[in-house]
Formats: structure tokens, sequence, C-alpha cells
């Protein structure tokens, strides 16, 4: 039981040092502008490939995981972007 604990706090640990790394890391420069056109009917999963593939986000699990968290996997809105 021990070591189920100390493996629980550490991988707590470890999840709330990628969540301050999140937020405090800012995104790319912005020097370089991109445009993703997000078709109906596109998945969370194949717009989280989509924008890793672009370079837009660096981990498409960790976009999904967090757009899950947020509750935000079903409001995708249909659109271009850049």
């Amino acid at each position: 039981m021990k070591y189920f604990v100390t493996f629980f706090l550490l991988v707590l640990f470890g999840m709330m040092v990628k969540g301050g790394m999140f937020l405090l890391i800012p995104p790319g420069s912005g020097e370089e502008s991109v445009i993703y056109d997000l078709k109906p009917g596109t998945g969370l999963g194949k717009a989280a490939h989509d924008l890793e593939s672009l370079g837009i986000v660096s981990n498409q699990l960790e976009f999904r995981i967090l757009a899950r968290l947020l509750k935000s996997s079903n409001n995708i809105k249909v659109g271009e972007y850049e």
C-alpha cells in the first residue's frame, strides 16, 4: 500500500508540473501564421492529430485530455482558423 501511495503522489506531482508548464510557457512566437480549416464532422482526435502535424500543438494526447477536462470536446466549431 505504501508503494501505491508513493506512486500516486509522484504521478500527481508530475501532472502538477506539466500543468504549470502549460500555464507558464507561452505558445510559439507567433511570427509564422498557419491556417487550419476545420471541416464539418471532424472529431477531436482528427483535429488534434492535424494540429500536432502542423506544429500548432506539441502533443495531441495532452490536447485531447485538456479538451475533455475542460468539457470542450463536443463544442468544436467548424471554420477556418489562423
